[in-house]
């Protein structure tokens, strides 16, 4: 028996490629920021050590934010796949785009990428809360002075 094949959308592959290019881009962006931010706090650091060690607090914290919205994200559809797998008890469900030919699984199969969905949901929202937490709670207590 041939296993049935859900078609690629060529649209949303195009519209995948172009959203990771840009994503990558003002990652690039964002990293040569925080190399000048980084520089002008050790820059201020030989001057005043406290109001530098203030300014790398705000600026993990920034980043601590920032990070964990995008982990709650990534979190929130990983769960909203999960639960769309089980209560339509394939995959992919049904509506779902896909940017490569994939075979349509039901069964435990399909259960079981509904189970890993909802895990990689939790581990995200675990590390975009509590890991972004913890991480800010230790940069701001080493930068304490």
């Amino acid at each position: 028996m041939q296993d049935e094949i859900v078609p690629a959308d060529k649209r949303q592959r195009r519209q995948v490629i172009v959203a990771m290019v840009v994503l990558g881009a003002v990652g690039l962006a964002v990293l040569f920021g925080l190399e000048r931010q980084i520089d002008q706090i050790q820059a201020m650091a030989e001057k005043d050590l406290p109001a530098a060690a203030a300014r790398m607090t705000r600026l993990v914290a920034i980043l601590s934010i920032a990070g964990g919205i995008g982990f709650v994200g990534a979190g929130a559809w990983f769960w909203r796949l999960g639960r769309r797998i089980r209560q339509s008890g394939c995959f992919p469900p049904p509506g779902m785009r896909v940017i490569k030919d994939t075979p349509m699984c039901t069964g435990a199969k399909a259960r079981t990428r509904a189970h890993v969905a909802q895990a990689a949901a939790l581990g995200c929202v675990i590390v975009g809360t509590l890991g972004m937490w913890y991480l800010y709670h230790v940069a701001a207590s080493v930068l304490r002075l």
